[in-house]
């Protein structure tokens, strides 16, 4: 399987999961960061995996803007999506929902919540005021799953 993993990470946490997807996954799959390296011809994989992560309530304008823009391609090909956020449950699951397109959710073959980080030393003092007062966290806390990343990758193979 053939294969390109494509994010974006604002503070480490999304590059952080999609490293750990591709050790699982193999080195048939590239890892492009959209903000550092130039995006490939997508024609030449049979497999896209599509990942970012919540802030302030959106994914980055960056996977929004893919997305729409590849739509058509990536109906066409092997798919996964997978989202970094902190929030579990129906309200993760909202969140996920708000940050795909539709098609795309119908059409992928893995879906995942990877969970998340607040890594307040790569924290904006504003995003840090904010993590505070909305959250109520007040210092560094991780909850990546791994077992949502194994699964995820389980699910993308079959």
């Amino acid at each position: 399987m053939k294969g390109v993993l494509i994010y974006l990470s604002k503070h480490g946490t999304t590059e952080k999961v999609a490293q750990q997807m591709q050790n699982l996954l193999g080195d048939e799959f590239l890892l492009v960061n959209l903000k550092t390296t130039k995006l490939p011809d997508l024609s030449q994989y049979d497999t896209i995996v599509i990942g970012g992560s919540i802030h302030a309530g959106s994914i980055q304008k960056g996977i929004q803007l893919f997305c729409k823009n590849n739509l058509t391609l990536l109906l066409q090909k092997r798919l996964g999506l997978f989202l970094c956020c902190m929030y579990e449950g129906e309200v993760a699951k909202q969140q996920f929902n708000a940050a795909f397109p539709d098609s795309l959710i119908a059409h992928a073959k893995a879906t995942a919540i990877t969970g998340g980080e607040f890594i307040f030393s790569e924290m904006r003092w504003i995003e840090k005021v904010i993590v505070r007062k909305i959250v109520g966290v007040k210092v560094s806390k991780s909850k990546i799953n791994s077992e949502a990343i194994a699964s995820f990758v389980t699910s993308l193979k079959n």
